[in-house]
């Protein structure tokens, strides 16, 4: 029973995420704020309570429920199984890489790079996958609904675009969904319990929790249909013993026993019979408040760590000289390289489609992170959705009117490359009809001819004079400010 309430948790908040990523409204983008490395970078202090006080009481249900990339992997193991009979044995933890891996990604964190988070976050993982190769599919299958629609004469369905926004992107997307799959088809959850650092994190709360799997000895056969079910690899049926900090919660170990000797029970309830511990046999009692005290440490300090740099004492970053133009509400390039994981889920959601990934714009350290690109649009007047959806602090929730009055650029007008100057036509004009600051203005001179003049107290570098531009090379553009 608890397996089949945990498989409709995880569809349904799984389906909701999904849907979100391919842009049905915002209203869905409630569970990327409960995200664990986002929620710590916005100091969502709710959703970093919650998750703690959940994982104390019931273990990492969070892993096996509202993590998208961990549900992915229950998928690819799903299907394995269908096809082959895949079978699990236990093995031991990789302790020491997984948390020297944790302080390294700690260490990053509390010195504002936020580029080390960015490769190994499970939730920034799984956005680069949704935006960059899942959305783009379904925006296939939608295209294919509107031809078939428009053929029956009931042309009721848009097409939408479909372009890579970033071969980087797109190649580190691919890359990630192929060497994540293939991790879960061969080892199970071997990423989640030794490289992604909210598994680490998570393991260390769950050492011991209230409510966990637990091995009553006098029941079992040892027939080790537990063990070969189990994804985590981490019950030993020899030493009757379940590795606590390793299990997901998936479940599927209750279901597989038919002498009902493993089950999911309070830490208080069967003892002696029920033991649950974890791979150390020897003192658990002591080793286990020791993992208390350790989590609650890290998480302690990495929230008190992220108010200090937001708040009290920001964390000088390395901002490149000329910095491509990041969003409005980011704050500039040093809060977007000390605060952004590259989730993409602004790029995902961006209306005007001028939200792409960067390259090195932003140096090392913003490898694709979000910059404005106005080759295929501007930045929309009316629209506000990627500081709406930000789940991690890096691009501040702005009102259409606040967002209306911040400067993310300025233009540069190049007379030279105008085609007023270069094809010697009469008028343009283009780029002053589209501004919607009305920073650009018509000034006849002594040619008869109206050139535009750039009021750079008006100018908030939306892109909709670069983007109207009739010429190559562009006679107008933006570069970003610092």
């Amino acid at each position: 029973m608890l397996r089949k309430i945990r498989l409709g948790v995880a569809a349904a908040l799984f389906v909701c995420e999904n849907l979100f990523f391919i842009s049905v409204g915002i209203g869905l983008g409630v569970f990327e704020k409960v995200q664990l490395v986002p929620a710590l970078l916005a100091v969502n202090v709710a959703a970093i309570v919650s998750i703690a006080a959940v994982t104390l009481l019931f273990g990492r249900v969070y892993c096996s429920t509202l993590c998208p990339l961990g549900v992915f992997q229950d998928l690819v193991i799903g299907a394995v199984r269908i096809f082959a009979k895949k079978r699990f044995a236990y093995a031991s933890a990789h302790t020491v890489l997984r948390y020297a891996i944790l302080a390294l990604v700690g260490v990053a964190f509390a010195f504002g790079f936020a580029a080390v988070p960015a490769l190994i976050d499970p939730y920034s993982l799984y956005g680069r996958i949704a935006t960059h190769l899942l959305q783009p599919a379904a925006y296939a299958v939608n295209n294919v609904a509107a031809w078939i629609a428009d053929r029956s004469g009931h042309p009721l369905i848009f097409k939408q675009e479909i372009f890579i926004r970033s071969t980087l992107a797109f190649s580190v997307a691919t890359a990630s969904l192929a060497a994540i799959g293939f991790l879960a088809a061969v080892w199970g959850r071997l990423y989640c319990n030794t490289v992604c650092p909210v598994g680490s994190l998570l393991a260390v709360l769950s050492h011991r929790p209230l409510f966990r799997i637990a091995i009553d000895r006098e029941r079992c056969v040892g027939c080790g249909l537990c063990a070969k079910v189990c994804k985590s690899v981490c019950i030993d049926v020899n030493a009757h013993t379940v590795d606590n900090s390793r299990c997901v919660d998936c479940f599927d170990c209750l279901e597989s026993c038919h002498n009902g000797a493993i089950r999911y029970t309070a830490g208080a309830i069967g003892k002696p019979k029920c033991l649950s511990t974890s791979s150390y046999t020897k003192e658990p009692e002591y080793r286990g408040r020791c993992f208390f005290l350790m989590g609650m440490a890290y998480f302690a300090a990495t929230t008190a760590v992220a108010i200090v740099r937001k708040h009290i004492w920001p964390v000088p970053v390395l901002v490149p000289e000329n910095p491509p133009i990041s969003p409005p509400g980011s704050g500039g390039s040093g809060n977007l390289l000390m605060q952004c994981t590259a989730c993409h889920l602004c790029v995902a959601k961006c209306e005007g489609r001028v939200l792409r990934p960067a390259l090195l714009e932003y140096g090392l350290g913003g490898v694709m992170l979000p910059r404005l690109d106005y080759s295929r649009g501007f930045c929309g007047w009316d629209c506000n959705a990627c500081g709406e959806v930000c789940p991690n602090g890096a691009i501040h929730p702005l009102t259409l009117e606040e967002k209306r009055k911040i400067r993310i650029g300025r233009a540069v007008y190049n007379r030279v490359q105008c085609v007023l100057v270069a094809d010697k036509v009469s008028a343009c004009g283009n780029c002053a009809e589209h501004c919607p600051t009305k920073a650009l203005v018509l000034v006849e001179e002594k040619d008869k001819k109206k050139y535009p003049h750039i009021n750079e107290n008006l100018c908030i570098g939306c892109g909709a004079c670069e983007f109207h531009c009739p010429v190559k090379p562009l006679a107008i553009h933006v570069i970003g400010i610092k």
